[in-house]
């Protein structure tokens, strides 16, 4: 009977150190990573047969807070949405993280400037697949749930289209510093590296867009005061007929730039 009890004390012990999680996996080996900002994080490249696969080793949070294997569209922001940069992303951190599970959590909401991630601010813009959404709220929701089966490791963060304009840079670093320290709050993890990307270079600069240059300076300046922020070029990328969005391959590219800027954070530590 002692050794029974015994048995039973060191089953609950261990079980409790390796708790496992909906997908199976152990917690600590669950490995989150937010996505977040406006379409170009949410993806707008043309998806192939091949993409609509599970990616091995990854999971997302699907549209119903669900994990499910990892494919593209990874995003369900916009009907529009479509192949994205963090399957590139997960494919790298899981090539250099051995025996861990990539877990996605997709919040990016396609036209949203940067004055939209904050609590309580409603989102309406247009060709959004539910009505109005709350990104800022809506994301940290979605962090909540998924913190209940993995830690969160990094923060890949793709917006600035929408704050292309003299009006739009207005306090841009100080807002992308509240952002962020806000997300990582959410997290759980004050010092989760982040990293954000250059919007496309061939973006217009001129007409109705104009102001590329201005945002690419706030951008530079948000760094400065962001810790544990790494920076993804845009450069020699190339986008798809609408001069805004990154195409396929470019978006694949990407993803491998956001990793290593990540990586960069994660060795520096």
């Amino acid at each position: 009977m002692k050794r029974l009890l015994f048995g039973l004390l060191l089953c609950v012990v261990f079980c409790g150190c390796v708790r496992v999680n909906t997908c199976g996996v152990a917690k600590k080996n669950f490995h989150l990573i937010l996505l977040v900002g406006q379409s170009n994080m949410a993806g707008r490249g043309q998806v192939l047969p091949e993409d609509r696969e599970p990616i091995p080793g990854v999971m997302m949070l699907n549209e119903e807070n669900q994990w499910v294997p990892a494919c593209h569209p990874i995003h369900f922001d916009k009907k529009e949405a479509g192949f994205g940069l963090a399957g590139e992303f997960a494919k790298d951190y899981l090539s250099e993280h051995p025996g861990v599970t990539v877990g996605l959590v997709p919040c990016a909401v396609g036209g949203s400037g940067i004055k939209y991630w904050f609590p309580g601010v409603e989102y309406a813009g247009a060709g959004l697949k539910n009505g109005p959404v709350h990104p800022f709220d809506d994301a940290v929701a979605r962090v909540k749930i998924a913190r209940q089966d993995g830690v969160f490791k990094a923060i890949l963060w793709h917006q600035g289209e929408a704050n292309c304009s003299l009006k739009g840079v207005e306090n841009y670093p100080e807002m992308q510093k509240q952002v962020l320290t806000s997300l990582r709050e959410a997290c759980g993890v004050p010092d989760c590296p982040a990293v954000i990307g250059e919007v496309g270079r061939f973006f217009p600069r001129s007409g109705k867009r104009a102001g590329v240059a201005l945002f690419l300076k706030a951008q530079m300046d948000a760094l400065k005061i962001c810790p544990r922020t790494g920076y993804a070029s845009s450069e020699e990328l190339t986008s798809n007929p609408d001069k805004t969005h990154f195409d396929r391959e470019s978006l694949i590219l990407f993803g491998d730039r956001y990793y290593q800027a990540f990586r960069t954070l994660e060795i520096t530590k």
